[in-house]
């Protein structure tokens, strides 16, 4: 199944060069634009080089991204529309929130055939601290470094056989979240990564977490695990007690109060929800990119202040109406709305 070519003859601009790989359509552009703000304001090296990797991109978001682009940090954009294209679109499964360029990862070790190694990060996150103390890590001997799932444990707990009876993995518990990684490309060329991912792919033909699964399918027991303050994944919420192992809850609350990257990974997203955990430092970020302006009236547009209030008094009335398992599902979401609304006033 051997159909690659390179996208573009790409190479490092240096020997240095921190390289930043990211994905992302018109859709996701925005919150792009967000993570790479994070990237320029922590950066302390000389020599950043960000590429987005992108199938078809507006010509005004383009721009808008290039110009954020400082003396230390440079950004690029890289078509891989005929790289994708040389497999069926049916072979690309997505559901849920997904779109096609949660795959464009997978092409990354051809596109990069020339770097050593590269980080790869999803656009729903941000950098609390400088990429290039990732960039450090040793994973010598490793395809890729990752950080294990947390929300893994959960399905665990419940007793999800998806790991073990459909993905085939031996140790669920070693299961990656796919939204920060590093590549070690050389390894990773000689392995047959890509082409070993859409036969997966192929296989598997609807995985739950399409690019995230194949990954852990086909690298498995090749992955170097990096500290969990790496991935910190926000949505595990209050009852993450119950089913993180007592010897990874201590790592996971040390992550959770000094995060390096801040993943906003499920549903729950910043640019919609004030009330979740670091949504104010991603604002931060935000309004500091030059696609605020249009993040801030989505924002608005989604939720007013009337809608949030109506649905606050809906609510309040709902609790009272209710009992059991209803009552407090109303109240806590009224407490939510309600600290929203206080957001809302210093928006």
């Amino acid at each position: 199944m051997s159909k690659q070519t390179v996208v573009e003859e790409l190479k490092p601009r240096t020997q240095d060069e921190i390289s930043i790989v990211m994905s992302c359509d018109d859709n996701y552009a925005p919150y792009l634009a967000t993570t790479l703000q994070s990237i320029i304001d922590n950066a302390k090296q000389e020599n950043y080089t960000v590429y987005i990797l992108v199938e078809k991109l507006s010509k005004d978001i383009e721009r808008n991204l290039l110009k954020m682009a400082t003396e230390k940090v440079h950004v690029r954009h890289i078509n891989v529309k005929n790289q994708i294209e040389q497999y069926s679109a049916d072979l690309f499964f997505t559901h849920w929130y997904f779109s096609i360029a949660i795959y464009y990862r997978l092409f990354i070790p051809y596109i990069f055939k020339y770097f050593k190694k590269v980080i790869y990060c999803d656009c729903d996150a941000i950098f609390m601290v400088d990429p290039a103390d990732l960039y450090q890590e040793d994973i010598i001997g490793k395809l890729m470094a990752g950080v294990v799932d947390f929300g893994v444990f959960n399905l665990i707990h419940k007793k999800d056989t998806y790991y073990t009876d459909i993905l085939k993995l031996k140790n669920p518990a070693n299961y990656i979240n796919s939204g920060l990684l590093i590549f070690n490309i050389p390894d990773l060329l000689s392995y047959h990564f890509t082409e070993k991912c859409m036969e997966c792919l192929q296989r598997l033909k609807n995985p739950k977490f399409p690019d995230q699964d194949i990954i852990n399918v086909v690298c498995e027991d090749k992955i170097a695990f990096l500290d969990f303050s790496w991935n910190m994944l926000g949505y595990l919420g209050i009852e993450a007690d119950l089913y993180i192992p007592k010897d990874k809850m201590a790592e996971y609350k040390q992550g959770l109060e000094n995060p390096k990257f801040m993943h906003f990974a499920g549903r729950a997203k910043p640019w919609n929800d004030l009330d979740i955990l670091y949504a104010n430092v991603w604002w931060k970020y935000a309004r500091k990119t030059p696609l605020y302006e249009q993040m801030r009236k989505m924002f608005f547009d989604r939720f007013s202040r009337n809608s949030s209030r109506f649905n606050y008094i809906r609510c309040s009335i709902l609790f009272y109406l209710t009992w059991g398992k209803r009552k407090q599902h109303y109240m806590d979401k009224k407490h939510h709305l309600k600290r929203c609304l206080e957001k809302f006033k210093h928006f």
